[in-house]
Order: structure tokens, then sequence, then C-alpha cells
């Protein structure tokens, strides 16, 4: 009688799965390292805008301080961070602008 060997299917598999754990493990690691640098280019980035926001700020308020706000584009205000937009149950809407001195009103059209 011959003796019959099992071939190892389950010390195959278990390897196999092995590999591709530290196969994943190593893709989560690049990918997690990656992303911590993207928050950290989206972190310089942030700060980077904000140094450019006050500058614009101040710039805005001192044209608006020589103009006066009525004067004031749409455009003007589409970056400015210094806006403060109130609105009354009338429908009157007040606009004004931290560092300006005057704001500009307006009222809902009378039918």
């Amino acid at each position: 009688m011959s003796k019959i060997l099992e071939f190892p299917i389950e010390r195959i598999k278990s390897k196999r799965v092995r590999e591709e754990l530290e196969k994943l493990r190593e893709d989560l690691k690049e990918t997690y390292e990656k992303m911590e640098h993207a928050y950290e280019l989206l972190s310089t980035m942030e700060d980077h805008i904000e140094t450019i926001e006050i500058s614009y700020n101040r710039k805005l308020v001192e044209y608006a301080s020589d103009v006066g706000i009525e004067e004031l584009s749409i455009e003007d205000f589409e970056y400015a961070s210094n806006i403060v937009v109130t609105s009354t149950p009338e429908g009157t809407i007040i606009f004004n602008m931290e560092g300006v001195d005057s704001e500009v009103v307006f009222e809902p059209e009378k039918e």
C-alpha cells in the first residue's frame, strides 16, 4: 500500500491571505501618509489665504472710506471677509463693512 500525501491547501491559502494583508497594510500606510501631506498643504494654503484676505480687507476698507461703501461693486465684495449683512422682518437688508462707518440699506420695493 502506498501512502497518499495531502496537498497543503490550507497552508497555501493562509500564506496568500497573509501576503494580501501585508500588501493592503502597506497601501493603507502610504495612503495615510499622502493624506497627512495633503492636510499639511491645505493648512499652509489656508494660512496664505488668510494673509491675503487681511490685506484685501484693509485695502477695501481704505477704498470704501475714500469713496463710500455705496460706490463699491459686487465684485469688490466677492472675496471680502469683513462684511456683515442683516435683514429686518420687513425685508430691509442692511449691508455693513467692518472698519467703515457707513452702511448700505436696501429697502424692499413697494407694490
